[in-house]
């Protein structure tokens, strides 16, 4: 069942997602945020690939990876990253994404054997007090599984809400991984995912009543044209067998 109309529990969902909405344009990307240095767009593809794969291999939770794939960009935008320290850039992003989102902890030992023994545990003490400080300590900026997650609170699909949150989770890791999509805004990059997932779980009837709900809160002005964005910049097809997503 799709809710449009203002149930009590919706005072709470506003009241959060103006929070974040009044946050998030502090921790915007530049379109461009990869214009100096070596770093090119194939390289953080690449970094962010491998730091997908290794919080998936622990088990962790999607806002942790968001959480380090954002410490990335906001890092590689404010500094000049040399290609050989790029892994520890990122591995040094995990390790603090998981101390503020985890219930365990990586040590600078365990981000060194990660990183293939290239960097030492006191390199990356150097490198996780370089980086906070170059975040300038902001280390829970609004995140687009949040976002999607309240989008999904508000329309409330039942039954079906885990199974939606999980494939908006997965699209949200393939908007973050294109460089072409990961300039978008947590709110911008969160509708995209609710809407391609809606596309992909639900019959085509209730897309346009999703896209009217939506539109009800206010997230932006978007609601028309990013799922085409998305659509037209990512290499995969979105229509595809049940169980795919990540596997191709």
């Amino acid at each position: 069942m799709i809710m449009t109309h203002n149930a009590p529990q919706h005072k709470e969902i506003f009241e959060v997602l103006d929070s974040l909405l009044s946050r998030e344009s502090a921790f915007s990307l530049d379109k461009d945020f990869l214009k100096k240095g070596e770093i090119t767009s194939k390289h953080r593809e690449k970094l962010v690939e491998w730091l997908i794969e290794v919080a998936d291999d622990a088990n962790f939770s999607a806002r942790t990876k968001n959480l380090a794939i954002g410490y990335v960009d906001t890092f590689l935008q404010r500094v000049v990253v040399p290609l050989n320290r790029l892994q520890l850039a990122g591995a040094t992003a995990l390790m603090v994404a998981v101390k503020m989102n985890e219930s365990v902890t990586l040590t600078t030992d365990d981000i060194a054997q990660l990183a293939g023994g290239n960097y030492n545990a006191e390199q990356v003490a150097d490198a996780e007090l370089f980086l906070c400080r170059k975040l300038e300590f902001q280390l829970t900026p609004p995140s687009a599984d949040e976002f999607a997650a309240l989008i999904l609170a508000f329309l409330d699909f039942g039954a079906k809400a885990k199974s939606m949150l999980r494939h908006a989770e997965n699209f949200i890791e393939l908007i973050r991984a294109d460089y072409n999509t990961s300039t978008l805004l947590p709110s911008e990059t969160a509708v995209t995912a609710v809407f391609c997932a809606v596309d992909r779980l639900l019959d085509w009837n209730l897309v346009c009543q999703v896209r009217r709900a939506i539109e009800g809160l206010n997230i932006a002005n978007m609601v028309n044209d990013l799922p085409l964005c998305f659509l037209t910049s990512t290499r995969l097809p979105l229509w595809m067998p049940e169980g795919q997503f990540m596997s191709s």
